[in-house]
């Protein structure tokens, strides 16, 4: 039989068979992703979901983020973080090392990213960043102690007569030790005198700030741990108050009139755990995953807050900046 004979015995076959029916293929499963939120942190929706989008993940179509929004610290992080879980989520994203440690307690099984947590080999998330094992991986928030001596070191650019310098820190964080002692150690070169405030609870801000009141320092270093974010506002109106020109480790202070800040750009992270979370639905295990480090920073100057205070932000540090706030 040749070629032509054997399609007109396959035609004839189909005809008697009756009327040829085309099989419908299944839907393609829409993914299901847990996003805790810590709302102190920039705004995260839109920028993970365009990178989610980068890679084949549409939101409404064949991806669903459900978005639970806490406090640092917050009592009821345990409780969304179970409503998550009872979801059955296929992955569960997290910012702060607070909400990736209850996360990792909550469930096992499901995969989970976490974004901006610091050490989290010493917190007990991963073996280790090159291979983190189990059901998590994510976005570290290491900061390098030379990110917190170029805070003081612009600080004292802003502020020539500076010569006295508060540090809030919170000595509890994992790596804190190692960074003041560092920002002590760049202020003393400078000829600053520093003052430590650790603040391990909300109430020992009450105590910080009558201290940094009565000693009257010149200037403010607030360190970027997960107490501090929580309570951002009410530093930064504390500095304003009191005419204190004051730097931060997060772009969020400046964002909300602090005068300087530098740090690692969080919106950056959350665009780099967009990508891990999609390995993840694509596939791939999140402890042969590798936790990544900040790799972008970002400085920001609140001009109307220098006004305020009667300082002039030199043109070395604007030309620098990656964000100008007016």
């Amino acid at each position: 039989m040749n070629r032509r004979e054997t399609v007109a015995a396959l035609l004839a076959l189909g005809a008697a068979a009756g009327p040829f029916r085309v099989q419908a293929q299944p839907p393609s499963k829409v993914r299901q992703i847990g996003f805790l939120r810590i709302v102190q942190l920039a705004p995260q929706e839109d920028v993970f979901a365009r990178e989610l989008r980068q890679h084949g993940f549409i939101e409404g179509q064949n991806v669903v983020i459900h978005y639970r929004v806490f406090k640092a610290q917050s009592d009821l992080l345990q409780t969304m973080a179970q409503e998550l879980v009872r979801l059955n989520v296929d992955v569960l994203v997290t910012t702060g090392p607070a909400a990736a440690v209850v996360a990792k307690q909550t469930t096992r099984s499901i995969p989970i990213v976490f974004i901006a947590a610091n050490d989290p080999v010493r917190l007990g998330l991963v073996a280790s960043l090159a291979r983190p094992g189990g059901n998590i991986t994510g976005m570290s928030w290491d900061v390098t102690p030379a990110i917190n001596g170029k805070l003081v070191e612009m600080l004292k650019e802003v502020s020539p007569k500076l010569s006295r310098l508060a540090v809030l820190w919170n000595p509890a964080n994992p790596g804190a030790d190692g960074l003041y002692e560092h920002t002590k150690r760049v202020a003393e070169a400078l000829g600053l005198k520093v003052q430590s405030l650790t603040v391990r609870e909300m109430k020992e801000y009450d105590a910080a700030f009558a201290a940094i009141t009565k000693e009257r320092p010149d200037g403010l270093h607030v360190f970027a741990n997960p107490i501090n974010i929580t309570n951002l506002d009410r530093i930064v109106a504390f500095a304003a108050q009191n005419a204190i020109p004051a730097v931060y480790g997060l772009t969020r202070f400046t964002e909300a009139g602090g005068l300087i800040s530098y740090g690692p750009d969080v919106l950056d992270m959350v665009r780099r755990a967009a990508f891990q979370t999609a390995k993840i639905l694509k596939g791939e295990k999140p402890g042969d995953i590798p936790v990544e480090q900040p790799s972008k920073f970002e400085i920001a100057v609140n001009l109307k807050t220098a006004k305020a205070l009667g300082l002039k932000i030199p043109q070395s540090i604007l030309a620098r900046a990656d964000r100008v706030i007016e």
